[in-house]
């Protein structure tokens, strides 16, 4: 009876959902991310908030065994920040688990931050984490259908104030559909220029939100919302995309022209808002967003479309922004001029 009931604890906190708090969804979907900077935010967060529940850890501590071999000082910071963060929840749960890593790896700096993980935890007593048991697909899976869901207007986006926590943006929208970071670079007196990652939540359709950890809290700090579009003749399922591209946070509108790019956006009536955009903006100041413009002109030219070919001239030749007047020039290298060009309006 005592090894059935043991059992059966191993597979209920194997299978927990995380679909409970919208902040879990949040960091979970960090965690579960192909960017080990992402997976570094989400680390940083439990160290600093060690939650009760150990749903999250579990995921930790999921993705701090399975991480590919260590090849660069990036990775290697993540894993250190995951076993940190498993240290700082004080559970004997992941003790065993810490031990057997530290046996296994060759990293110099991760044995050390496990080590200290270690000390934390002490000698309390607890019910060991069943990783064999650990459904991380499952977890996974659950967490990107619930980002999924998540359905808000714009009017809803656009009543959330700067200064709020994250807890009361969750608490208003729900979870979001996209989580990522933004890195920002700040002085400090003694140290220089250190980067600091900020955390970013996208509604699609709606906008992103730039947070900043203020004093363990994640506050409100920037909210950009998506560009209006015109939706004729754009395909939905392109909809999101061209919105993005079209909008005001450079993070996204960087993130969303490779992904124009991966895909091949050729819609004549998506790339004409932005072949406009780009010439709306061609004489911007803002570094960030001057960049993000050099990415269109390189999202017309993979569009093969030579009707781009004498706007991105255009641009070239008119640009107050000197970067963006280049890529428009070695954008339009890459097209062949055809007719009907595109006419600015």
């Amino acid at each position: 009876m005592i090894k059935l009931i043991h059992i059966l604890l191993l597979v209920s906190f194997s299978t927990m959902s995380l679909a409970d708090e919208p902040r879990d969804v949040v960091f979970g979907l960090l965690l579960i991310s192909d960017d080990s900077a992402d997976n570094k935010l989400a680390a940083k967060d439990l160290y600093h908030l060690p939650p009760e529940d150990p749903k999250l850890l579990d995921l930790a501590a999921w993705v701090l065994t399975n991480q590919a071999p260590l090849n660069n000082d990036e990775q290697e910071d993540t894993l250190s920040w995951l076993a940190k963060a498993l240290g700082a929840s004080k559970k004997a749960r992941y003790r065993d688990l810490l031990t057997e890593l530290n046996s296994q790896t060759s990293s110099t700096k991760l044995k050390r931050y496990i080590k200290g993980a270690l000390t934390e935890i002490g000698e309390v007593q607890g019910q060991a984490f069943a990783l064999e048991s650990y459904d991380a697909d499952k977890v996974s899976q659950e967490l990107q259908a619930l980002a999924i869901e998540t359905q808000i207007s714009k009017k809803d986006f656009s009543q959330v104030s700067v200064g709020s926590s994250l807890k009361d943006v969750l608490q208003a929208l729900g979870q979001p559909n996209t989580v990522g970071q933004y890195v920002r670079s700040s002085y400090k007196l003694f140290l220089g220029n250190i980067k600091v990652q900020n955390l970013r939540l996208t509604y699609l359709n709606a906008g992103s939100m730039e947070f900043s950890l203020d004093s363990n809290v994640w506050v409100l700090k920037n909210a950009f919302t998506q560009s209006d579009i015109d939706t004729t003749d754009v395909a939905p399922t392109e909809v999101a995309l061209v919105s993005q591209l079209l909008g005001s946070d450079y993070i996204l509108v960087r993130k969303s022209a490779r992904e124009a790019i991966a895909t091949k956006l050729t819609n004549p009536a998506a790339l004409d808002q932005v072949a406009q955009r780009v010439w709306q903006l061609k004489d911007i100041d803002d570094k960030y967003m001057g960049d993000a413009m050099a990415w269109l002109c390189k999202v017309l030219a993979a569009s093969g479309n030579g009707r781009y070919h004498d706007v991105l001239n255009k641009i070239h030749e008119q640009a107050g922004n000197k970067k963006i007047a280049k890529y428009a020039k070695s954008s339009r290298k890459e097209l062949t001029r055809s007719e009907p060009s595109f006419q600015v309006q």
